[in-house]
């Protein structure tokens, strides 16, 4: 049984297949900001890996006013979009944005 999604060092078990990745790394990394003692060093490396094929975006990002060709490819984008803002808002609340 082979396991396509990793968490750290080990496999995601039960986690693979259940979101779309900026869904689950974004959130992943805005829970570890939110637990981590804002008052000690904090290093996060996060690769957002949405925009690729196969190019399939979330409902949720598909915009039917875009022609067909980008919509995928613009959905994708919107979702890191949302990813990197949620993120942002978590540095920024635990005041550690400006370190």
């Amino acid at each position: 049984d082979q396991q396509a999604l990793w968490l750290n060092d080990a496999p995601a078990y039960g986690r693979n297949g259940t979101l779309n990745s900026c869904y689950l790394y974004g959130g992943d990394a805005v829970d570890r900001i939110n637990r981590h003692d804002a008052s000690t060093p904090f290093f996060m490396y996060l690769a957002l890996q949405d925009v690729h094929e196969p190019y399939q975006a979330l409902p949720e990002y598909i915009d039917e006013s875009v022609p067909a060709i980008r919509r995928n490819i613009n959905g994708m984008m919107a979702c890191v979009a949302d990813a990197t803002v949620n993120i942002t808002d978590a540095l920024k609340a635990k005041g550690m944005w400006e370190n």
